[in-house]
């Protein structure tokens, strides 16, 4: 059985709920998006920081990000505010670890694929233009 993490102290990112299952990250956020213009700066942090489910797996294959459908939330409506934070935040998640970002090895290995390869956070932004690679990029995103 997985684990079940509440994390709630002053030094940990704070996830509604955050299951790890034989390296399977799944985050349920009881949240309603429907009205964002953006993500909220936790929800960014939990995913893209070096200390977030990014910096955590090694494929996107490794993670699942539900919010509940119930309170508003579309597939629709989460793509276009995921791929508006990967678009404000791509040179951040660029940058090394060391520096609070992911660094461009981690960035090449969970979004690179087919012909998609980029060196740059200005080419991975581009990408974020073309409906295949924002699919892929995106494809942890779940509303149930």
């Amino acid at each position: 059985m997985g684990k079940k993490y509440f994390p709630n102290d002053v030094n940990s990112k704070k996830f509604d709920i955050l299951f790890i299952n034989n390296r399977k990250y799944t985050e349920l956020k009881n949240i309603d998006f429907s009205n964002a213009t953006n993500l909220p700066t936790q929800v960014i942090e939990q995913m893209i920081s070096p200390k977030g489910a990014f910096g955590k797996i090694n494929s996107l294959d490794n993670l699942e990000w539900i919010a509940y459908a119930r309170r508003g939330n579309t597939e629709t409506k989460l793509t276009q505010l995921g791929k508006k934070a990967f678009i404000d935040n791509a040179e951040n998640m660029f940058k090394p670890v060391n520096q609070g970002g992911l660094g461009k090895d981690k960035m090449k290995q969970l979004f690179e694929f087919g012909e998609y390869e980029f060196d740059s956070f200005i080419e991975f932004q581009d990408y974020l233009n073309e409906k295949e690679f924002l699919d892929n990029a995106l494809k942890f995103v779940k509303a149930e």
